[in-house]
């Protein structure tokens, strides 16, 4: 359940940050932007849960692999 905090958080921070900028950078009125900008962040963290966690599995493979020990293993021979 932590990867959809971390993956919200993400999604979330993007969107303010685009808020932001675009709000520095062009005149949009301050509506239009959050619209476009703010609203769409829930629906967006969503969709992406399933990638987060994908995300998160293969890193913890990669740092932590599951190696099976060759002393254990019967040797056909």
């Amino acid at each position: 359940m932590a990867i959809w905090g971390v993956n919200y958080g993400v999604i979330g921070l993007g969107g303010m940050s685009l808020y932001f900028i675009l709000r520095t950078a062009t005149d949009i009125s301050p509506l239009h932007l959050f619209l476009f900008c703010v609203m769409p962040a829930p629906f967006l963290s969503v969709l992406f849960a399933r990638h987060a966690k994908s995300m998160f599995l293969a890193l913890d493979h990669f740092f932590d692999p599951h190696l099976r020990n060759k002393k254990n293993r019967k040797t056909a021979e």
